[in-house]
């Protein structure tokens, strides 16, 4: 593969994982980008944030800031909040042509420092902040060492990738540059910077020797390369905290890293208590992360040797979930669905929900996403109605959440959970065929009733769905059955069937007229793809056949069908007779959602 090719695929799959734009956005932006490139049309000007940034010729950065524009979202909004908080000075060295400098300069109360070493790239330095009209930025054309002197530097025309060499190195055309400590830097400007961002190309060891004096006087250092242990070595004798890493959206520092891995941020332990008061969440840093992860793998290897008899009853606790980090991809979040995947939630190191939808537009449940973490994707929606094989109408509604394959390969998880066999589904496989390490499981909520009249296209399309599923969740034995006379092995089905704890149920009083000998209790949806004015008048025949003693029959549920009434009605189903309302209030109790009951009084069937 060309170096031309990897650098275009580097960005593509940085733009898949980026916080600062979408997918299709992001794409369109780096195809004119290659357009520009191919037609030679430079100079030109790019947009970052409320900045212009001039580019007079292709390189990284410039790519990366017109495809996604505030590239290193999290650690730029992190900054940006970190100067509004006061006067406030930041440092950036290795600035090269000024995507941090520019963003920091936004604020005007901040003070900036812009270090860059390279001739050429420092100019294309000055030229944006003078463009921009910042008088808040002080450029310097100098490098960064532990001490003062000459430094060779590569001269490459690539200039995100220009680097200190060493003697001993043959690393093609050079140039020579001034070389200062970071302490002489500050004493010289009378500054005390606060926040520091330092990307050097591999000296970064040698940029932290240089601070002297001020080496614990900053607050947050971003610091490429900081998981290396030289660098860590520095951070924690100065007294800070890390490597962290910083999810803007969810207002959290700790060990997970971004998406798109951006620079480690170290804090100093001073300092960590005024970012807990302006809102963020502090976790464990990546190193206490990992310490802890391996006390929980030798813990689980202790527990492995237990009885695979002994149960556990409750959730496990953090430090005992199982090491897997996963994504659902479902439609919206169910009152019956919801205890299902908190559980999964408590269980899974990490389990984020990608939904189609707050809440289907057919359905009166309140929203509830407790102990969730929860994401509404980008969505196209549409509804149909079809006649089913038995002569009513479904209505069927469509998801079609496009962003599902982008959010996948920016979140990379281990484990995909997908819902339903449809487009949610599609990019789920796609997935999966790139990801070959991850694993695949589609959950299927049919069975050989709802799915009758499904035709051979369709067909198809979910045999080679679920064929390329690791496993098939289904709730019940007849969904099983439809899925084995698809073509879908066995050994790839699970049945999780969907049932009731009845305990709750005893609590409601047991009232029912003399006259009622039974007494019947439908609970679901009171829609005609039930059946229930067949099941109704099936019943009253047969107890007039029988000549047997009125039976009483409730019906509860949501979303009542009244032509499945009307139906009920027309054809004397519906008796005279003694009856009693259904108690509602104690089904709220023991759901806790809003479900209504039915209107009409329990029938009493029977003789006439």
């Amino acid at each position: 593969m060309s170096a031309s090719m990897a650098h275009f695929l580097n960005t593509v799959v940085q733009i898949t994982r980026s916080d600062s734009v979408g997918f299709i956005p992001g794409i369109s932006k780096h195809l004119n980008w290659q357009l520009r490139k191919a037609l030679r049309l430079f100079p030109c000007e790019l947009r970052i944030s409320g900045s212009v940034m001039a580019v007079d010729q292709p390189g990284g950065v410039a790519a990366l800031v017109n495809a996604m524009g505030e590239y290193d979202f999290n650690n730029m909004q992190l900054l940006r909040l970190l100067l509004s908080k006061g006067n406030r000075t930041f440092v950036d060295v290795g600035a090269n042509i000024g995507s941090y400098s520019l963003i920091a300069s936004e604020t005007p109360n901040a003070k900036v420092v812009s270090i860059e070493p390279h001739p050429r790239t420092f100019g294309a330095l000055v030229e944006n902040i003078r463009k921009n009209k910042r008088q808040n930025v002080t450029c310097l054309n100098l490098a960064l060492s532990q001490q003062e002197g000459v430094l060779e530097l590569t001269n490459l025309r690539e200039s995100s990738i220009n680097r200190i060499v060493s003697p001993r190195e043959a690393p093609g055309p050079t140039t020579w540059v001034q070389a200062k400590p970071f302490h002489a830097v500050c004493n010289e400007l009378g500054i005390t910077p606060d926040f520091i961002k330092i990307d050097v190309e591999g000296h970064e060891r040698e940029v932290l020797d240089g601070f002297g004096e001020w080496e614990s006087r900053a607050k947050i250092i971003f610091i490429e390369g900081g998981e290396r242990a030289t660098v860590r070595d520095w951070m924690h004798r100065a007294g800070f905290e890390g490597p962290y890493f910083f999810q803007f959206k969810r207002y959290q520092l700790g060990a997970e890293k971004q998406a798109r891995p951006e620079d480690p941020i170290f804090v100093h332990k001073s300092f960590l208590p005024q970012l807990q008061s302006f809102g963020i969440r502090i976790g464990p840093p990546l190193l206490e992360a990992d310490r802890r992860n391996s006390q929980v793998t030798a813990v689980r290897a202790v527990d492995d040797t237990r009885s695979v008899d002994a149960v556990p009853e409750t959730c496990p606790a953090p430090r005992d979930r199982i090491p897997v980090k996963a994504i659902l991809l479902t439609n919206c979040v169910t009152p019956y669905t919801l205890p299902v995947w908190q559980k999964l939630t408590s269980s899974l190191m990490s389990l984020r929900l990608l939904l189609s939808t707050p809440m289907e537009t057919d359905r009166d449940w309140e929203r509830n996403w407790d102990g969730l973490d929860v994401k509404v994707q980008r969505s196209l929606y549409a509804r149909r109605n079809r006649k089913h094989e038995q002569g009513f109408t479904v209505t069927d509604h469509l998801h079609f959440p496009y962003d599902s394959l982008p959010l996948l390969f920016r979140y990379s998880p281990d484990v995909v959970i997908s819902a339903q066999l449809g487009f949610r589904t599609l990019q789920a496989v796609l997935f999966r065929m790139v990801r070959r390490r991850s694993r695949l499981v589609v959950l299927v909520d049919g069975s050989e009733h709802t799915e009758k009249g499904i035709g051979p296209i369709r067909t198809q399309w979910r045999r080679t769905l679920l064929r390329a599923a690791d496993a098939v969740v289904v709730i019940g034995a007849s969904g099983a059955r439809y899925l084995e006379r698809i073509g879908i092995p066995s050994s790839k089905i699970i049945q999780a069937f969907q049932a009731t704890d009845p305990t709750s149920f005893y609590q409601i009083p047991l009232r029912k007229s003399a006259e009622a000998a039974k007494r019947l209790l439908y609970v679901g949806r009171l829609i005609e793809g039930k059946g229930l004015e067949y099941f109704v008048e099936e019943l009253s025949d047969w107890l007039e056949r029988i000549r047997a003693r009125p039976a009483s029959c409730g019906l509860l549920g949501m979303d009542r069908c009244e032509a499945s009434f009307n139906s009920c009605q027309s054809r004397g189903v519906w008796k005279s007779g003694s009856s009693a309302t259904f108690p509602t209030t104690s089904f709220q109790s023991i759901t806790g959602k809003r479900m209504s009951a039915s209107s009409r009084p329990w029938p009493t069937l029977g003789a006439s």
